[in-house]
């Protein structure tokens, strides 16, 4: 890239990076080889520096490391209004934009997206489950009236009926990751990701905490409705429904199809909103258009540079936009 010659001696060699890494590259060179052939790096006022990794020591805290480089650069240079921080760089990935120096987003912002979606389809679920539940409480009625006679408490019933949404939920689970599991590889060729599972303590235990609140959720009103019923009244089939249980019932059904309502609402603006990219007329033909960032000594002699790329045969025509200064 910086059109340079050198013999270097090969210390190691190592394998190729993933697809999918941050960081991805064919070579590794030392620091000191840039900053002797490139002379920018020894001026302090330009902000074309490499990426910069520092290795902390053992139990340095990083708030503390920044307060101390913050007004580095000023000792440098006086003219500087660059405050220095540093980051970890496991945060590179999902924490990538800042803002002044602040953090402000990045991809965290789609995986916050996404998890909230993920909630709410999950609360449909379990309200669709409560509703259907307390809908065919009529068929359970009578068992509910001879259990109640025969001794059995309302809290060995609620815990009967938790049980049975627990075991529901576990099922579901492992249908779930077995599906997950079967299908990923496809969803990886379509969408051009390399995603996988693996089982890490963390992850175990918030599949397992998510299944259990989801049971939880999903089972406690039909627990707790059943569990209600009166043996006699019960066991005579004079059950009816109570003024505030039927508003509960339409309530919830009101909320799913609310939510499902704004998710469609969503996905077709989305989908319109892509359909307007794609088809959008941008004012010239697109196709058979190449571009490509021009550094070292093509950077320095555009015109050269574009006077020479336009006598290649094929080539209709070439220009260079250098932030708001535009070559032909």
């Amino acid at each position: 890239t910086w059109q340079h010659e050198t013999t270097y001696l090969v210390s190691g060699i190592f394998a190729d990076p993933l697809s999918y890494s941050t960081d991805r590259f064919d070579y590794v060179l030392p620091l000191d080889a840039f900053i002797d052939q490139n002379t920018y790096q020894k001026n302090w006022g330009q902000s074309s520096d490499p990426a910069t990794y520092v290795v902390l020591k053992q139990g340095a805290k990083l708030d503390q490391f920044n307060k101390k480089i913050a007004g580095f650069m000023k000792t440098k240079y006086a003219q500087s209004t660059e405050i220095l921080f540093a980051r970890p760089y496991s945060a590179g990935y999902l924490y990538g934009k800042y803002e002044n120096g602040l953090q402000s987003g990045g991809r965290i912002e789609y995986v916050r997206l996404f998890s909230i979606i993920a909630i709410f389809i999950l609360v449909i679920a379990c309200i669709n489950f409560m509703n259907l539940s307390t809908a065919k409480a009529s068929k359970r009625m009578k068992e509910v009236g001879v259990r109640k006679v025969m001794g059995a408490g309302r809290g060995s019933l609620i815990a009967q009926y938790l049980g049975e949404s627990m075991l529901l939920t576990l099922v579901s689970l492992v249908t779930a990751l077995i599906l997950t599991e079967l299908l990923l590889p496809e969803f990886n060729a379509i969408t051009g990701k390399e995603l996988s599972l693996h089982f890490s303590a963390e992850l175990i235990m918030a599949i397992a905490g998510i299944t259990l609140f989801t049971g939880f959720l999903s089972g406690s009103y039909p627990a707790l409705y059943l569990s209600s019923f009166n043996p006699v009244v019960v066991l005579k089939g004079r059950l009816s429904a109570a003024f505030g249980e039927v508003w509960i019932r339409k309530g919830m059904v009101v909320f799913q199809f609310a939510l499902s309502v704004i998710f469609i609402i969503s996905v077709l603006v989305v989908y319109r909103q892509i359909q307007f990219i794609q088809h959008k007329n941008l004012g010239f033909n697109k196709d058979n258009v190449l571009n490509f960032d021009m550094t070292g000594i093509s950077a320095q002699n555009t015109n050269s540079f574009l006077s020479e790329v336009k006598n290649i045969p094929g080539v209709v025509n070439a220009s260079s936009m250098d932030h708001s200064n535009l070559y032909r």
